[in-house]
């Protein structure tokens, strides 16, 4: 989908939390059915550090291609190096891992629902139809 351009505006003297007027970071297109939803600048993370969140803009049998799943590498996409990329919680505020640890089946058993590792030199992932996922990277 095309991008969404919002500007901004602050008063003279107003600190304003970006650390660099210009960084484009965003390098090549997503596929057709993959949505950028969230691509966030952490000022109190470690440098460089951006919360991201993609989505599957399709559900099932919605379209004969689109509603495929999709893979996609994070890497390919955003235009510097990764250094660590971990996905986090729909939220952003808790690692996947430990979350899927942590929670309880209704049944009483653990559900193995690992996920994909983010790594560097590996950052591909797969979208699910109608699936929304979120990372924390860091780049170079």
């Amino acid at each position: 989908s095309e991008p969404l351009v919002f500007v901004g505006s602050a008063k003279q003297g107003v600190e304003v939390p970006f650390r660099e007027h210009a960084f484009a970071l965003i390098k090549s297109d997503l596929p057709e059915n993959v949505m950028l939803i969230t691509f966030k600048h952490l000022p109190h993370e470690p440098a460089r550090s951006f919360l991201i969140r993609v989505g599957h803009q399709y559900a099932t049998g919605e379209h004969p291609e689109l509603s495929l799943p999709v893979s996609i590498d994070l890497e390919g996409i955003v235009g510097a190096d990764i250094v660590s990329c971990q996905e986090k919680t729909l939220s952003g505020n808790r690692n996947i891992e430990e979350w899927q640890q942590s929670r309880l089946d209704w049944n009483g058993h653990r559900v193995d629902a690992t996920r994909p590792k983010c790594f560097k030199g590996d950052c591909s992932i797969e979208l699910m139809p109608m699936e929304i996922r979120t990372f924390l990277i860091q780049v170079d």
